[in-house]
C-alpha cells in the first residue's frame, strides 16, 4: 500500500518519470515490468487520461505510474503531469514478487 499527500507540491525544475520509491523488498529480477494493484489519485493534470495503473521493473524498488484513456497511448506519469503548487494525492497498491530474503 502506498499513500502519498502533498498540500504544496512543487517540481520547479525537476524532468522525467514520476517515481515513488522505497519499495520494502527488491523486486524479483526474474521479472519484466508487471503492472498490477490500483490507485487512486487527484491534482494530475493531463488531458484525455482517466486511468492509472502501478508498475514495478525487474530488480527495482520503485514504482512508475503509468496512465491511460479512450484513444490515447499508454504512458507513464511524468513529473510536470502535476501543477506546481497544487494538491497531490495517490493512494493505492501494488502487486510485485520478490527474490526473497
Amino acid at each position: 500500500w502506498f499513500n502519498v499527500i502533498t498540500s504544496a507540491f512543487t517540481h520547479t525544475t525537476a524532468s522525467g518519470n514520476l517515481l515513488l520509491t522505497g519499495l520494502p523488498f527488491r523486486a524479483s529480477s526474474l521479472m519484466s515490468p508487471f503492472f498490477g494493484g490500483s490507485v487512486s489519485f487527484s491534482g494530475m493534470t493531463k488531458a484525455n487520461y482517466t486511468h492509472m495503473v502501478p508498475s514495478v521493473a525487474a530488480a527495482s524498488t520503485q514504482i512508475t505510474l503509468y496512465a491511460s484513456g479512450s484513444g490515447q497511448a499508454s504512458m507513464a506519469l511524468a513529473i510536470t503531469d502535476f501543477p506546481t503548487g497544487g494538491t497531490v494525492k495517490l493512494q493505492g497498491c501494488v502487486i510485485y514478487t520478490h527474490d526473497g530474503g
